[in-house]
C-alpha cells in the first residue's frame, strides 16, 4: 500500500460526527480544551502515536493579559504544522530516534504563539511561523514550499473560525477568562461557576476538529 493510501485509510477511520464527540467527551471528563483537541488530531491528521505524545502537555496563557489567543485556535494551528513536518519525514525516508520529549516542543510552540498574539497583538496570528519558533527542527528539512503550505492552510482555518466566531481571543468568545476567576465580580463569578460556558468552548472545538479533518480529506480526495 502505498503512503498516500495508508494517510487516507487513517484518515477515514474517524468520522466527523465521531471525531466531535470525542473531543466534547475528553474535555468534558477534565482533560484541558487544548490538549483534548491536540488527542484528537492527532488521530485526526493520522500522527504518529510514539511521537507525538500529550499526556504531559500544558500551555500556560500570557502574563499581565486577560487578551489572549483561544488555546484550541493554537491547538489547531500547531497540530496543522505538526502534519506538514511528520509528512516531510515522511517523503524523506527518516525514522530518526527523538533526542527530546516530544511534548516539550509543542508546549513551547504553543506558548510562544500564545505571547506573540496576546494582548492586543492578533493580527501577528497570520504571520507567525512555527518552523522559526521550533528549536528542535533541522534547519535543513525546512522548505520554502513547507512554510507556504503552513500558511495557507493555517489562514484558511483561522479565517473560517474568525468567520464562525466574530473573534479569536478566549474572553472575546466567552465574555470573560475563566481562570481569571478571582478578578472578577460576584456577578460573572456565579457564571463562571455555572459552567454553562463549557458549552461554547466544546463547540469551538468541533469546529476547528471539523474544519481541519474537511480539508484534510479534501487533499486527500476522500
Amino acid at each position: 500500500m502505498s503512503e498516500t493510501a495508508k494517510i487516507r485509510e487513517g484518515a477515514s477511520t474517524l468520522s466527523s460526527e465521531e471525531a466531535c464527540q470525542r473531543v466534547a467527551q475528553l474535555y468534558h471528563s477534565g482533560m484541558n480544551c487544548d490538549k483534548a483537541v491536540f488527542e484528537v488530531l492527532k488521530d485526526v491528521l493520522d500522527l504518529s502515536k510514539d511521537r507525538w505524545d500529550f499526556t504531559d502537555f500544558y500551555s500556560d496563557k500570557p502574563e499581565d493579559t486577560d487578551q489572549f489567543l483561544c488555546k484550541v485556535v493554537a491547538a489547531g494551528a500547531i497540530s496543522i504544522y505538526l502534519d506538514i513536518i511528520s509528512k516531510r519525514e515522511r517523503e524523506r525516508g527518516g525514522n530518526e530516534p527523538i533526542a527530546v520529549e516530544p511534548v516539550e516542543r509543542v508546549n513551547a510552540l504553543v506558548d510562544a504563539m500564545l505571547e506573540e498574539t496576546a494582548a492586543g497583538k492578533g493580527e501577528n496570528l497570520t504571520i507567525f511561523d512555527p518552523f522559526a519558533h521550533d528549536r528542535y527542527l533541522k534547519g535543513e528539512v525546512v522548505t520554502g514550499e513547507m512554510r507556504r503550505e503552513y500558511q495557507d492552510r493555517a489562514t484558511q482555518f483561522l479565517t473560517e473560525f474568525q468567520k464562525t466566531f466574530n473573534c479569536q481571543d478566549c474572553v472575546d468568545i466567552l465574555g470573560f477568562d475563566p481562570c481569571s476567576y478571582e478578578l472578577y465580580d460576584e456577578e460573572t463569578q456565579e457564571e463562571i461557576e455555572s459552567g454553562e460556558w463549557m458549552a461554547k468552548c466544546v463547540e469551538c472545538m468541533q469546529h476547528i476538529i471539523a474544519s481541519i479533518q474537511n480539508e484534510k480529506r479534501g487533499s486527500l480526495g476522500c
